[in-house]
């Protein structure tokens, strides 16, 4: 299958299952949805289409997002996930959400334990 395959399989999944959720009204009532990796921002501007009304917590290290779909200052928590994670820990997540990765195996592994470890964080 090509990259170009797997990345669309990849993104319709996701948005499929944050639709799910959504319409299903899966979430707790409380809590902030948190966003591992703001991107472009597409994956945030679903989002806060898809829960209105959400705050939505986003982590990242640096904006590279286009401007329609940048969250406030407030809700941008920038630098290393794994520092900036722990600092945020609150216990108030309703939903974690993380879209990241490089496509390498054994990088990803490493991105894989963190993502396993965000219920102590959150």
């Amino acid at each position: 299958m090509s990259r170009l395959d797997l990345f669309v399989n990849r993104i319709t999944a996701q948005r499929d299952i944050l639709n799910l959720i959504a319409a299903r009204r899966l979430l707790p009532e409380t809590g902030a949805i948190l966003e591992v990796g703001l991107g472009n921002g597409r994956t945030y501007s679903h989002l806060v289409d898809s829960f209105a009304g959400r705050r939505i917590v986003v982590f990242d290290r640096a904006v590279a997002s286009h401007g329609t779909s940048t969250p406030p200052e407030a809700d941008l928590i920038l630098g290393e996930i794994s520092e900036t994670g722990a600092a945020y820990a609150k216990g108030d997540a309703a939903m974690v959400h993380a879209d990241i990765g490089t496509g390498y195996p054994e990088k990803d592994a490493k991105i894989q334990a963190w993502c396993r470890n965000l219920r102590s964080i959150c």
